[in-house]
């Protein structure tokens, strides 16, 4: 038990680390596609989504450590309910984001990093 937990530390300390390089190479991407001539009204649309995604990383790296922590503990009824429900979550909110209110706009994005800081919390609440 004292080892799981000893991992569970190192593996958040790992994936705060890969955080911030991943979410600096996901947003050094809109300037190097600027950069080799795409369309500028694709970039104009591009930039806000990306931007939008960029804030939900952290919960999804935080989440697969959480999840592989509870599965190595044999703990699992947790995990498929945070998966379970953050995927309705996704799913409601981009349909109240793009269906129901008409609007396709950056907003959407938000849904997954919504659902995925959920599954992310719920993991963590097991751990």
């Amino acid at each position: 038990m004292l080892l799981a937990a000893a991992r569970l530390v190192q593996g958040l300390w790992m994936r705060a680390g890969r955080c911030a390089g991943r979410r600096a190479a996901a947003a050094l991407t809109i300037p190097l596609l600027r950069a080799i001539g795409t369309n500028p009204r694709v970039m104009e649309l591009l930039g806000p989504f990306v931007h939008a995604l960029l804030w939900g990383v952290p919960p999804l790296l935080f989440y697969t450590v959480f999840r592989r922590y509870l599965q190595a503990r044999n703990i699992v009824r947790p995990i498929t309910f945070a998966v379970v429900s953050a995927n309705l979550l996704n799913f409601a909110g981009n349909w109240l984001s793009c269906t129901a209110t008409g609007v396709r706009r950056a907003s959407a994005c938000k849904a997954p990093g919504f659902s995925t800081s959920f599954s992310a919390s719920i993991s963590r609440s097991y751990c």
